[in-house]
């Protein structure tokens, strides 16, 4: 602050409001191209296509706290709630490209959903159906979107990850 000397401050003055500007909880994030990500960096966005896309997986979680559940003698078990009545998450693996390379992806819960376009339990109800999981592959790929998330480092294939945190459609007309 530059205050001149015949300058006062009065601490939340009667009848005087300040606007705030609300961001939805979201954050801004650094806009990147794929060559250029870093291990462990977070908050980034990359613009690209989906080129692949692999079998959706599952695993079962607390409907509470989303953290993974455990099994025991029949019955899944949160660490946090204890025994639950478990919900399925779904997983998407991918492979996203903006022209200067590819990484693999992963979209948990509902950026999952949002990538297939298609909630959980429909998508668990297409695992019997192999040709409808090929029909829905295929509609993904070369979706364009902007992903913002995370990089890890694959230790075991000595490989970049991104794990999606948000997704942002892109105007494809």
């Amino acid at each position: 602050f530059h205050l001149g000397n015949r300058s006062q401050i009065i601490i939340n003055p009667e009848n005087e409001t300040v606007a705030v500007k609300e961001n939805n909880g979201m954050q801004d994030f650094t806009k990147k191209q794929i060559k250029d990500l870093m291990d462990n960096e977070s908050n980034v966005g990359i613009l690209g296509t989906i080129t692949q896309v692999f079998e959706p997986r599952f695993y079962e979680a607390c409907p509470d706290c989303n953290k993974k559940a455990r099994l025991y003698d029949g019955k899944f078990i949160c660490d946090v709630h204890g025994q639950i009545k478990e919900k399925l998450v779904p997983i998407i693996n991918f492979f996203f490209d903006d022209g200067t390379e590819s990484i693999r992806s992963v979209a948990f819960r509902e950026n999952a959903e949002k990538i297939v376009g298609s909630t959980s339990e429909k998508l668990y109800e297409l695992r019997q159906y192999p040709e409808k999981i090929e029909e829905l592959k295929s509609k993904i790929m070369g979706k364009q979107v902007t992903l913002i998330g995370r990089v890890t480092k694959n230790e075991m294939f000595d490989r970049k990850e991104f794990t999606v945190q948000r997704i942002l459609e892109t105007n494809n007309k």
